[in-house]
C-alpha cells in the first residue's frame, strides 16, 4: 500500500471490472471498498481514524506516520 500513497490516481479491479478509479486518499478512507477487494488500509489511516473518533482534528489527512505525529 506504500505505492498507493505516492500515486496521484488509483484504479482497482474486481472480477475484471473497474471497481474504483480515483484519488488514493478516497480509497484509503473507505474501509468497506478496501475489504471487498482484499486490501487493508495502512496503519497510519487506521490510527488517524481512531484519533478522529476521540475528537482530534487534523489540518490535512496524514499519509505518513511522521505527518501524523507532527500534527498531534
Amino acid at each position: 500500500m506504500k505505492e498507493v500513497l505516492k500515486a496521484n490516481r488509483v484504479v482497482v479491479l474486481k472480477d475484471g471490472e473497474i471497481y474504483f478509479d480515483g484519488e488514493p486518499l478516497q480509497l484509503l478512507k473507505n474501509e468497506t471498498k478496501l475489504r471487498e477487494v482484499g486490501l487493508m488500509a495502512p496503519y497510519v489511516t487506521k490510527l488517524t481514524k481512531a484519533f478522529k473518533e476521540q475528537g482530534f482534528r487534523f489540518d490535512h489527512e496524514p499519509l505518513h506516520i511522521q505527518d501524523l505525529v507532527k500534527q498531534l
